[in-house]
């Protein structure tokens, strides 16, 4: 499909949802709950755990109503993206200072490299920290390196690295840190040359420096790049910069930013119904403090430990009021009390949340989009990839930028 088409067909799905996508469950409840409907929350409260999970996940579960169904089953094949085949971990000395995640995204990002048919002379790494993913694809194609991050302190590790076996044999060609913000260091450094053939990477380009990397792409210049950090995303500037998006607009929130963050990884279902209850007890003592207490303004509870959670609900607001230095206006029986008389309205403040993330990983996809359409319009070439396991690596959306070939 297009990307133009998937957009908009993506576009036509969320956005009759966007009251919930776009806004807190707890701070928008009563419209949240008009979007939703009586129909649709009810459909869920009758679904288990084991049901609402599968759900989440994009299969198929049985005694939804026929519109929401059809819905659902419509966004699996609209957010599937090219899958590229996974690898096996970098072991041995090169897996010095590499973490299971850091491995994991080096070796994938290799494998797809060498399917590029990669002709290169210099590698541009945005945001490298200490050179780990700069090391191993300058090693592999003898690149001439330059490695940008903004903390001196990583790269001082990446240096000592580079000084160490397997690197200093491994790496033949000048490699260089660069110490600042880009890509304002790059205006007063030498280091690099816009019109060699380069490959410039980021991986997880936080907020928007993606946008920064992807401007790179030139006609000497390739751009892999991987977003992540959404909600440090300016709704003013840095969305719907494509005229199909521009045409086309979503009303963006800072909710629904924070949201997409959220999506991408499979949870295990141990995992899933512990947070079910750490959403209904966090519900709860946002309404028992409006209506206890009188604190008719969103409160912020913050965290708390695991274990708090597996107790009571009276235990957990007990822990809550005293961490907050907030009186206890009754005893803990009928705290649970109060728990009990709301659990139904709490069961569709969840339902909420549930489709909220269900809709996390379409929105992602949007956003990218978008990105891509930009450079097409541009005139350049754009490929999207799914290049991580996302559950090491939820953010594993690669755009590719390069220039298109001639006639």
């Amino acid at each position: 499909m297009r990307k133009e088409a998937r957009y908009l067909a993506l576009r036509e799905h969320l956005r009759p949802w966007q009251e919930v996508w776009g806004y807190s469950v707890l701070k928008s409840w009563d419209s949240m709950k008009a979007c939703i409907g009586a129909e649709v929350l009810a459909a869920f409260s009758s679904m288990d755990l084991a049901e609402q999970y599968e759900f989440l996940n994009g299969r198929e579960v049985s005694d939804l109503p026929e519109g929401v169904a059809a819905w659902h089953r419509s966004l699996n094949p609209l957010v599937h993206l090219s899958r590229m085949p996974l690898a096996n971990a970098i072991e041995g000395p090169r897996e010095e200072g590499l973490t299971p995640k850091k491995n994991h995204e080096i070796a994938c990002i290799l494998k797809f490299l060498e399917k590029q048919e990669p002709s290169w002379e210099q590698l541009l790494d945005i945001g490298g920290g200490a050179g780990h993913l700069a090391r191993h694809i300058a090693a592999q194609w003898s690149l001439d390196t330059v490695s940008i991050d903004r903390e001196a302190l990583f790269q001082q590790e990446g240096l000592r690295l580079l000084q160490r076996r397997p690197w200093k044999n491994l790496i033949q060609k000048p490699f260089q840190f660069v110490t600042g913000i880009f890509p304002d260091c790059l205006e007063t450094s030498d280091a690099w040359n816009p019109h060699r053939p380069t490959l410039s990477v980021g991986l997880h380009t936080c907020g928007p420096l993606a946008w920064e990397h992807l401007k790179l792409v030139s006609e000497h210049v390739v751009v892999l790049n991987f977003g992540c950090c959404y909600d440090k995303l300016q709704l003013e500037k840095d969305l719907e910069q494509s005229v199909v998006a521009r045409e086309n607009p979503m009303g963006w929130t800072a909710e629904a930013l924070f949201l997409m963050t959220r999506g991408g990884k499979e949870r295990g279902f141990d995992d899933f119904r512990f947070q079910h209850r750490v959403q209904l007890y966090r519900f709860a003592l946002h309404h028992f403090l409006q209506d206890e207490l009188g604190l008719k303004d969103f409160v912020p509870v913050g965290q708390t430990a695991a274990r708090h959670y597996r107790g009571s609900f009276a235990s957990y607001a007990a822990n809550r009021l005293e961490q907050m230095k907030l009186p206890m206006p009754c005893s803990e029986s009928a705290i649970e009390d109060y728990f009990q008389k709301q659990e139904a309205m709490l069961e569709e403040q969840w339902t909420a949340a549930l489709l909220r993330n269900r809709m996390a990983r379409p929105l992602e996809v949007l956003l990218i989009l978008d990105r891509a359409m930009l450079f097409e319009e541009r005139g350049y070439q754009s490929e999207l990839y799914e290049i991580f396991n996302p559950q090491l690596s939820p953010r594993n959306i690669g755009i590719l930028l390069k220039p298109c070939k001639g006639p």
